[in-house]
């Protein structure tokens, strides 16, 4: 069969840099763009929005409101992208790692 096509947002322009924080950092980029009326479809968040460079968490001291923060993007016509890194940070308060060692599912050096 065919593969599906992507969205067609994911198909245009995104602004990118190693990161963009605090949030009014991203809407001064956004709004930057808007003024100058060139496209943009969406902006990449680098590992900065993260707390602790805690895959999924949001940092609350740079990104206090993040669902109001996409929303408001969305509604301007700018989806955001963040990333994910390949990695669980190791942190034996954080329940993700816990969890991870737990059920034994990290990926392990040959010498382990």
């Amino acid at each position: 069969g065919t593969m599906a096509l992507p969205p067609k947002w994911a198909l245009g322009f995104g602004q990118s840099r190693y990161s963009y924080v605090p949030e009014s950092k991203v809407h001064e980029v956004v709004e930057a763009f808007q003024a100058h009326r060139l496209p943009l479809d969406h902006v990449w968040l680098d590992i900065d929005w993260m707390k602790d460079y805690k895959n999924w968490e949001w940092d609350a001291s740079r990104f206090p409101r993040p669902a109001a923060f996409l929303r408001d993007l969305h509604q301007r016509g700018v989806h955001v992208v963040t990333i994910i890194d390949p990695g669980i940070k190791a942190d034996p308060s954080w329940q993700v790692y816990r969890s991870g060692k737990a059920l034994d599912v990290f990926v392990k050096a040959s010498a382990q």
